[in-house]
C-alpha cells in the first residue's frame, strides 16, 4: 500500500459523514451523555471539567470523569439528578479523588485526598480526606457553571 494515510481519513470522513446524517434525523442531545463545566473553589482554583454520562432515566444520569485545575486535579464518580420545583434546577453527588500540585485553595501541596461533593446549581460544597499522615480532612468548594 502506498499512502495508508489517506485511505484512513476517507474512511473516517465516511463515518463522521454518517453520524451526522444520523444525528440530523433524529434528536441527539450531547448534554444526556456527558458532564461538562467551568469552576472557581477549592482546592483546584479555576478548574474545567469533562465526563461521561450514563442516562438512567430521563431525570438522571451515572456520571464519571476528570476535571483539570489550577493546583490540582480530580476524578469523580457521581449521579446526577434533575429536580422540577419551582422551575428547573439540576444537582448531583459525587465520590471524589483529588491529586493537589503547589498551593491549593483550603488544602495540603502535593497531597492525596478522597471525599464526597454535592453540586446544587451553581454552586458545590465537600468534604476531603486526605491520603496518609500528617494532613487534616479540609472542606471542598466553589462556584461556577456545571452539568
Amino acid at each position: 500500500m502506498k499512502n495508508p494515510g489517506k485511505k484512513l481519513i476517507i474512511a473516517l470522513a465516511a463515518v463522521l459523514a454518517s453520524a451526522a446524517a444520523h444525528a440530523a434525523d433524529s434528536s441527539f442531545d450531547p448534554f444526556k451523555y456527558s458532564t461538562v463545566g467551568v469552576w472557581a473553589g477549592a482546592p483546584l482554583g479555576v478548574s474545567a471539567r469533562l465526563g461521561l454520562a450514563i442516562p438512567v432515566s430521563n431525570e438522571s444520569a451515572i456520571t464519571a470523569g476528570g476535571e483539570a485545575g489550577l493546583y490540582g486535579s480530580k476524578q469523580f464518580v457521581g449521579y446526577r439528578m434533575f429536580v422540577s420545583a419551582h422551575g428547573v434546577a439540576w444537582g448531583g453527588v459525587e465520590l471524589a479523588h483529588w491529586k493537589t500540585r503547589s498551593h491549593p485553595w483550603l488544602a495540603d501541596d502535593h497531597t492525596d485526598y478522597y471525599g464526597v461533593e454535592a453540586h446544587m446549581l451553581f454552586f458545590r460544597a465537600g468534604l476531603m480526606f486526605p491520603k496518609g499522615e500528617g494532613h487534616h480532612p479540609t472542606l471542598a468548594g466553589g462556584v461556577g457553571l456545571g452539568f
